[in-house]
Order: structure tokens, then sequence, then C-alpha cells
């Protein structure tokens, strides 16, 4: 992931996600909106994970970033966290596998309290 987390791929991440959770039959119109609530999900996790991975004063670099750019786009603040964060794109993989794997298990825990 060279640039910011690309829509497309995302899209794409969270229905191979849905199914390897074992909902890929859900009615179209209800697996469209639980998507859309999975994606942004994600992407909360993507960020929550980042400013995580920031040090107190790459913190305060962000507070002064956000504050010259109010509604960066994505581009520029992916940059911004690979300007800081070491192996950012290897570590970003683990927060996209980790989210998978919580999901999988949690559905399948949910799954079991239906039988």
């Amino acid at each position: 992931m060279s640039q910011a987390p690309n829509t497309a791929l995302i899209k794409q991440f969270v229905e191979e996600t849905i199914k390897l959770a074992g909902f890929g039959d859900l009615p179209v119109e209800f697996r469209a909106q639980y998507q859309e609530k999975i994606e942004m999900a994600l992407l909360k996790k993507i960020g929550v994970s980042l400013n995580n991975m920031l040090d107190d004063k790459q913190v305060v670099s962000l507070g002064q970033f956000m504050e010259k750019n109010p509604n960066p786009q994505p581009e520029e603040l992916m940059s911004f966290y690979r300007e800081r964060i070491v192996d950012m794109d290897e570590k970003l993989k683990n927060v996209l596998r980790d989210f998978q794997l919580d999901f999988i298990k949690n559905s399948a825990t949910a799954l079991q309290g239906l039988k």
C-alpha cells in the first residue's frame, strides 16, 4: 500500500472478509448496508492504529498538520504517516490481517450463538 488506502481495495478486502466469515449469502440490499458499516469500521481501525504508532512529538505534528489542512486528501495524510512511521506498509498489513481475523472469529462466535 504505497498510497492511501484505495476505496476499491478496501471494498474488495471487506467483501473477502465477509465471505471468509460465512456471510457471503446475505441478501444483496442487507449485504450492501452491512459491508458499508464494516468498511467504516475498518477505516476507523486504520486511523486509530496509525495514530497509535506516532510518538508524542509526532502527535503534536499531526495536530499542526490538521490545523493547516483541516480536510486533507487521503494521499496527503498517508504521506504524513509514511514519513513518520517506520515500516508503515508492513504495519498496515498487520492491522488489516488482525481486523480480518477478529471479524471472522467474532462472526463465528455470533453464528454459534444462533444455533
